[in-house]
């Protein structure tokens, strides 16, 4: 399910010129939507923009996964995250304060 603004191919689109920027400086996206909204498909598209051949998959069970290594791009999925001391213990501090970029949902 697409967002009625934005078809898949635009979101890919986007999201490459989104990765080749985040080759070049870290960036934070906060990615809010149902399952099936695109969020995986955007962060696919920027890893493929930002020269990563990595598989991308969604974090929902992992909760973070890590793409590329310099800088690498992170993906972290808080939906199961209900206390401020499994953020932490997620390595959250680390993530924000490095030179990556980060994306969450």
């Amino acid at each position: 399910m697409m967002s009625a603004s934005m078809d898949e191919a635009t979101l890919v689109r986007w999201g490459r010129a989104l990765g080749a920027v985040a080759a070049r400086t870290p960036v934070f996206v906060a990615l809010e939507g149902p399952l099936g909204s695109g969020k995986t498909t955007l962060v696919r598209a920027a890893c493929e923009g930002a020269g990563v051949a990595d598989v991308v998959t969604s974090p929902t069970y992992t909760l973070v996964h890590r793409y590329g290594s310099d800088p690498p791009i992170h993906h972290a999925d808080l939906y199961r995250i209900s206390a401020r001391h499994q953020l932490l213990e997620l390595g959250w501090d680390d993530l924000v304060a490095g030179e990556s970029t980060v994306f969450v949902e």
